[in-house]
């Protein structure tokens, strides 16, 4: 049992990060997060909070978008080879990839698959990807009080 919870999320960033070899300039930390302080004992300390943990790993909006599109194929990827109760082999046959890169798939390495490899492996399994854009989500204007 891991006694700090946010242990294996710290060690996937730095890792993520480390990987990627990129500097982050404080802007790109900092835009678009919360931020709170806690408690007086704890006067100084900022709690960064993200919408999803890619957003907290990503630089950009753009990266942090790429990375949601590739884990969520990944996922449904491994769903659908544990469905099947397929070997890694046969998956990778089936997949047209070999079994080292199949394992990487099923283990999660987001970082050595393209958005591309992804959608070509699907294909491959028989199964068309979609992809749309979302709507923004717009903001409602509310009107202030009129005084009389």
């Amino acid at each position: 049992m891991v006694s700090d919870p946010f242990a294996v999320f710290r060690m996937c960033c730095t890792r993520f990060r480390s990987k990627h070899r990129r500097r982050t300039s404080a802007t790109s930390v900092w835009r678009g997060h919360d931020t709170q302080n806690f408690g007086e004992g704890d006067m100084g300390k900022i709690v960064l909070s993200f919408k999803s943990v890619w957003d907290a790993l990503a630089d950009t909006a753009e990266q942090a978008a790429n990375l949601r599109a590739r884990s969520g194929l990944m996922r449904q990827i491994t769903d659908l080879v544990g469905a099947n109760g397929w070997t890694q082999m046969e998956a990778g046959v089936k997949c047209g990839v070999t079994q080292p890169r199949m394992n990487d798939l099923l283990r999660g390495r987001i970082s050595r698959f393209s958005l591309d490899a992804l959608v070509n492996i699907a294909a491959a399994l028989g199964r068309p990807v979609r992809i749309e854009l979302q709507h923004p989500k717009q903001r409602r204007l509310t009107r202030g009080r009129r005084s009389a």
